[in-house]
This record gives C-alpha cells, sequence and structure tokens, in this order.
C-alpha cells in the first residue's frame, strides 16, 4: 500500500490539532487549580479558621430544638445566633432537595449549589422528614433540627479570637465502600467532589472579608460500613485514604497551611445493631494512633443522649460530642 504526500500532510495536522486540544485541556485545568488557590490565599486579608464537619446522619443532625429543656436550653433555643460564628451549609429543605439527604437520593443532588453562608442557627440538620414524623417532637419543622454544628459554636464563640467559621456537609446512610448506585465519601467521588466544591465557594464568597484556613476536619461516620463485612473489612483502607486525600487535596489548593490537618472522628457506638462494629471500631483506634494529628472521640458513654430509635443522638448527645470536638482541638 502506498501513501502519497497528501497523506502525511493530513496526518501532521490532525497530530497537530490533537496536541493543541491536549495543551488547552491542561491550560484551562491549570487555570483551574489557579483560581481555586487564589480564593484561599488573597493577600492582605486576616486568616480566620475554617471547621468541616462530614459525615452521615449524626453529623447531619436529627436533634430538635421543640423540645429542649436545660442544660440544653443554655446552649440552644429555636433563636440561638452565635454573631460572630457563621456556616456554609445547606439551609432548610427545599422541594428540590427535601428527603434526598440519603446516600441512595444525593447522587442525583449537587448540594454545592444550595449551601450559602449563614449565622449559625437551627435548620441545618436532617431533611427527610416525610414518613419520619414519629422520630421528632409534634409538627417538627427541618428548621427546628440541627447537629454538633449549634452546640460547636456555642463552644468556639467564646475562645477563639475573631470571627469563626464552619462548613458543613453530610449525608444519611454514607458508607465510605464506593458503591455502584450509593453515595459515598469515596474520595474522588461526587460526594467528595461536592465537598471540595463548597470548600472552594466558601473561601470565594468570604474573598473580601478574609483568607479562610481549614484548621480542622470533624468526621462523624462508620455505621453503614458497619452493616457488611466485606465494608468493614475495608474501612481502615477507606479512612486512612480519605483522611490522607482530603488532607493532600485541601493543603495542594492552598486552602489550609497545615498539611496533616486535625482530623477527628467519632468512635462507633459499641451498639448491637452495627454487626461488623468490632471491625470498624478496630479501625478507628489504630488509625487514631498510627496517623499524625488524628483523634478518637469515645461516644460509648453517651446511652442517655440518643434518640429513641437508638441509634440518633438527641440534644444531649450532640451536646457533648460538640464538647468533645471543641477539646480534642484546642490540644492543636
Amino acid at each position: 500500500m502506498k501513501f502519497g504526500i497528501g497523506f502525511f500532510i493530513v496526518c501532521v495536522r490532525s497530530c497537530a490539532a490533537q496536541i493543541l486540544i491536549w495543551l488547552a485541556c491542561a491550560f484551562f485545568l491549570l487555570v483551574g487549580l489557579s483560581a481555586h488557590a487564589q480564593q484561599c490565599t488573597e493577600p492582605k486579608l486576616p486568616e480566620r479558621d475554617l471547621y468541616i464537619l462530614i459525615g452521615q446522619s449524626n453529623a447531619a443532625g436529627l436533634a430538635s430544638v421543640k423540645d429542649l429543656v436545660p442544660p440544653a436550653k443554655d446552649y440552644i433555643s429555636a433563636n440561638a445566633n452565635y454573631s460572630n460564628v457563621q456556616i456554609y451549609g445547606v439551609y432548610g429543605a427545599t422541594s428540590e432537595i427535601a428527603g434526598k439527604d440519603d446516600a441512595d437520593k444525593s447522587p442525583a443532588v449537587s448540594w454545592s449549589k444550595f449551601a450559602r453562608w449563614e449565622t449559625v442557627k437551627p435548620g441545618f440538620g436532617f431533611k427527610n422528614l416525610l414518613g419520619n414524623e414519629r422520630y421528632f417532637p409534634y409538627l417538627t419543622s427541618v428548621l427546628e433540627l440541627f447537629g454538633p454544628e449549634l452546640p460547636l459554636a456555642h463552644y468556639i464563640s467564646k475562645d477563639i479570637v475573631g470571627d469563626k467559621y464552619i462548613l458543613k456537609l453530610a449525608i444519611s446512610n454514607t458508607a465510605l465502600a464506593e458503591s455502584e448506585y450509593l453515595d459515598s465519601w469515596t474520595p474522588g467521588g461526587h460526594l467528595y467532589k461536592e465537598l471540595m466544591s463548597m470548600i472552594f465557594d466558601a473561601s470565594l464568597a468570604k474573598s473580601k472579608v478574609a483568607r479562610l484556613k481549614v484548621a480542622a476536619i470533624f468526621f462523624m461516620h462508620g455505621e453503614s460500613d458497619s452493616m457488611s463485612l466485606p465494608w468493614a473489612n475495608a474501612y481502615e483502607k477507606n479512612l486512612k485514604n480519605l483522611i490522607e486525600r482530603l488532607r493532600a487535596d485541601i493543603f495542594k489548593a492552598k486552602c489550609s497551611g497545615i498539611k496533616n490537618i486535625p482530623f477527628v472522628m467519632t468512635r462507633v457506638q459499641n451498639n448491637e445493631k452495627w454487626i461488623f462494629r468490632d471491625a470498624v471500631r478496630r479501625s478507628q483506634e489504630k488509625l487514631s494512633r498510627t496517623l499524625l494529628r488524628v483523634k478518637l472521640i469515645n461516644t460509648d458513654d453517651l446511652s442517655d443522649g440518643m434518640a429513641f430509635d437508638g441509634v440518633h443522638f438527641n440534644k444531649y448527645g450532640q451536646m457533648r460530642i460538640a464538647e468533645r470536638f471543641y477539646f480534642a482541638i484546642k490540644e492543636y
């Protein structure tokens, strides 16, 4: 078979065009990363700590302000307002997201598009009330639900200089193990990308007043992986991967000045409902001993801080967990 000069000209042009496409893609990728880094590194602005709260339903929060009594009422109320603490997250539950903060529905939701800055208040909790009304006081609204962010604001508002910032993304029933049809915290997956987008967007929204730097990550998780033996056995590897990837990606984006960002997690309770909990608990314990700046806070003593379903923390449980989060990061 013979080829004329025209054939080679076409090949050269085709190859040149392909190279230009590759170069263009590389250019836009670098520009995008640079833009994200710029959001977190704008000079001449005060640097402020950003605390990230992620996980599954207990991080989302099923505690209600509707039935508060002391001492919870001393920290939290329907009108709780910590003016120097702001939160970036999804407030309330519009028709587009109501009932979708669950692993089987979450993959279809771009959570970052619904996030915004607000002063910390109730309403950043669980969003799936329909069909679950029996778990809450009569006529409870999603605007009355909260997780650890509300009591955490109580602690950091008094002690840390300057304005304080929290970012929250929590979806019920999410595992660390990757699943084809369920959302998970697998690095590089849908939920992980939404979290990174929220970090960038939150920094951009505050870019005229402060440089937000991730100071700690709070992780309330492990129950879903405790329901599957393969998932439970893989928890150590998956958790280590998440911690290392989150730290690396946030640091590379210059959204933290700390390579080993403090990572504080709650221990999965020794509850028989979590069938393979022992494997998950061992993994949590091991990584808290072997990885730098990783801490495990105990929850086994919070049996009186559980809702009547026996698996979710009530207002007292959320108060104590927030307190333990706070004192864990105080050591750094």
